[in-house]
């Protein structure tokens, strides 16, 4: 159907209502509020838990809101234990056939979402602000306060039918919020810097401390090691003239009274003495004793008509404790070294577990060692 507005009457035949003249300017003017001033329905803080919706005005569905004065709003009482979100909005009712401004609620929660706004054919809401109330709250603080009515989903702004848009206000609640926050944050990190300072000067101190001592401890050890090194070596010295003087003295003494005999007694012995030193390696044999063992060396006499010890494992006659150093080479080897008699006993049988033989070519004897 084809309609057209507006027309003069004539006899009553242009009759329009306030819809049509509504439906003509929601074509031509968006809804939410004039910007010109800035602090068009701006939402402040009043006393107690009163908040003021300043003087401005507003356009919705092509109908016109205007508040001259101080619109004071009390938010319903706070809950002792949770907090809640309320929104200030600006209703356009179609059933009262008015445009009003009302607080709606949120539940409380610990964790609070601001309450929808309603928009339908019978309402439509547009937001001016959200107010979070604490629990237990006899006072709102404008930092509490969040603007909407830059949020084009929530509010917007109208524009088109002015001259310009003053961001004024907004700019002043933004200056407001950093102008309360910024004492809190500059005094955190003033804290914090305090802390870090004295943390390090601890430090630095505790550290300058420990320094010393041990530079401290290093150099009274340098001092005495040095005082023990010169002590040393000078009782080196006063041994070796010492003991090149007791020496000389004995030599001196011993020539005189030592004979051509005597001194082939004394080569006897000391020939008798080197052989009586293990210097020769006759093997290494291994073992799964699992462990460090205790070893001795033993030499046995072959037994006559019975078959040598160390292919039989039998024998007989003299049994006497051979010298003998032992290498012991982890927890599965050890290495034998016995005197020059028995060099070439080098080889070997095992008898049973830790216990093994040693055998010459030819020999009449075998080497027993005993591993326990």
């Amino acid at each position: 159907m084809e309609r057209s507005s507006f027309f003069n009457s004539v006899d009553g035949d242009r009759r329009y209502k306030a819809e049509n003249w509504a439906e003509y300017f929601a074509a031509i003017i968006g809804n939410g509020v004039f910007p010109v001033p800035s602090t068009g329905l701006q939402v402040v803080a009043g006393t107690g838990t009163n908040v003021i919706v300043r003087p401005g005005m507003a356009w919705i569905n092509g109908y016109f809101y205007i508040n001259d004065s101080e619109l004071i709003l009390p938010l319903p009482t706070a809950d002792g234990v949770y907090r809640r979100i309320d929104r200030v909005v600006v209703r356009w009712d179609l059933t009262y056939r008015s445009i009003t401004a009302r607080i709606k609620s949120s539940a409380p929660s610990s964790a609070p979402t601001p309450p929808p706004l309603q928009r339908d054919a019978d309402a439509y809401e547009i937001a001016l602000a959200d107010i979070t109330v604490a629990a237990g709250a006899t006072s709102i603080s404008q930092s509490a306060i969040t603007d909407r009515r830059l949020n084009t989903d929530l509010c917007g702004i109208v524009a088109g039918v002015v001259q310009q848009i003053d961001p004024t206000a907004i700019t002043a609640q933004f200056d407001a919020f950093f102008a309360e926050y910024k004492p809190l944050i500059e005094a955190g990190y003033s804290r914090y810097t305090a802390d870090i300072i004295a943390y390090y000067a601890l430090y630095r101190q505790n550290a300058v401390g420990e320094y010393n001592d041990y530079a401290a401890f290093l150099a009274s050890y340098e001092r005495d090691g040095d005082a023990a090194f010169a002590a040393f070596l000078q009782w080196l010295e006063d041994y070796k003239a010492t003991s090149a003087a007791d020496f000389q003295t004995w030599f001196d003494t011993i020539r005189e009274i030592l004979d051509e005999d005597t001194a082939g007694h004394i080569l006897q012995l000391i020939e008798a003495l080197e052989e009586s030193q293990p210097t020769a390696t006759i093997g290494t044999v291994e073992h799964a004793l699992g462990r460090y063992p205790d070893c001795a060396l033993y030499k046995v006499d072959y037994a006559a008509g019975v078959g040598g010890a160390g292919e039989g494992g039998a024998g007989g006659g003299n049994i006497i404790t051979v010298p003998a150093e032992f290498s012991l080479d982890g927890f599965e080897r050890v290495t034998v070294k016995t005197t020059a008699p028995f060099a070439a006993h080098t080889t070997s049988y095992q008898i049973a577990e830790g216990l093994y033989s040693f055998v010459a070519p030819g020999g009449t004897s075998s080497l027993i060692l005993i591993m326990r």
